[in-house]
């Protein structure tokens, strides 16, 4: 038998064989609320469907009745406490505590498909964002230092240094007396190109030292010009360095020194302190000239 509790409306399955004919006092487990149930209506007659026996038949236990008594019997019937003959009476139902209230079974559904909704979700989120954690797909994902030094520009090859072989192959020095300054000091000689390769504008430094090799004038010129024997005596200071750098005598003699080929070059010193007793000649500086690309023949 179904029943509700009228103050919480909760429902339960309450056995029709706990309820006696006089129905009986029970309390909702939910709300503690007691109220009472009446008993059920019976759809058979005393007598009649429950025990399996036929309307002219005699009850168990009861005088024999005839057949014409059928009224007589049914009253009698109707009289007796169904329960007499069970082992519980009436009296023992007369204040019942339910069990767990029955559960509608549409709600339970519902709430379990939306759990399992919400749990897939979180699966997904949780799916998705380690993937994009690892694979660097958001702004906050964590990146790998870099060092300063993977951007920077990988920095030319150094050039290759052939200092060592443009030697002085032979230089001279001596004095002359020049008609307008007076006493020159002069040092001339020639360089081989001993490298692999054709260099340019090479410039020498000459040193003129003291007593204890001590530097006391340097002079820094570009191989290449000369002047004669009568120039050096015969032009003024300013005539003289004019001639000794001249323009087209350095790109004649040094623009393009080739393997093996020989560069000449003069220093002239003025004015020359007494303290002077040796000098010093040193390679200052030289170009390595590209390969001049094949004329195309027409």
């Amino acid at each position: 038998m179904k029943v509700e509790c009228p103050s919480c409306q909760t429902k339960y399955n309450l056995p029709d064989d706990k309820i006696g004919p006089e129905g009986a006092t029970v309390r909702c487990s939910l709300c503690k609320h007691v109220f009472h149930v009446d008993a059920p209506e019976s759809e058979d007659f005393p007598g009649f469907g429950d025990t399996g026996a036929a309307p002219a038949w005699p009850v168990e236990g009861d005088e024999e009745q005839a057949p014409g008594d059928f009224a007589g019997h049914l009253e009698s019937e109707r009289k007796k406490d169904p329960f007499d003959h069970g082992a519980v009476s009436v009296s023992e139902f007369t204040s019942i505590d339910f069990g767990q209230p029955e559960q509608p079974k549409a709600g339970r559904s519902h709430k379990t498909m939306i759990l399992g909704a919400v749990l897939g979700l979180v699966i997904l989120l949780g799916i998705g964002g380690t993937a994009a954690y690892f694979f660097e797909l958001w702004p906050f994902a964590k990146k790998p230092a870099t060092s300063a030094m993977e951007n920077a520009p990988t920095p030319p090859a150094p050039a290759t240094d052939y200092s060592a072989q443009l030697p002085f192959e032979s230089y001279t020095n001596y004095f002359v007396e020049n008609d307008k300054v007076g006493k020159l000091f002069v040092i001339e000689g020639k360089l081989v190109n001993r490298s692999p390769v054709v260099l340019g504008q090479i410039s020498i430094e000459a040193t003129l030292l003291d007593a204890k090799e001590a530097p006391v004038v340097s002079k820094v010129i570009t191989a290449g010009p000369k002047a004669s024997n009568f120039e050096l005596k015969t032009l003024s200071k300013e005539d003289l360095e004019s001639r000794l750098n001249s323009r087209q005598e350095i790109l004649l003699n040094n623009s393009q020194v080739k393997p093996g080929d020989e560069v000449p070059f003069m220093v002239a010193f003025v004015d020359i302190p007494d303290t002077v007793r040796n000098f010093s000649l040193k390679l200052k500086d030289y170009f390595e000239v590209a390969p001049e690309a094949p004329a195309q023949k027409k």
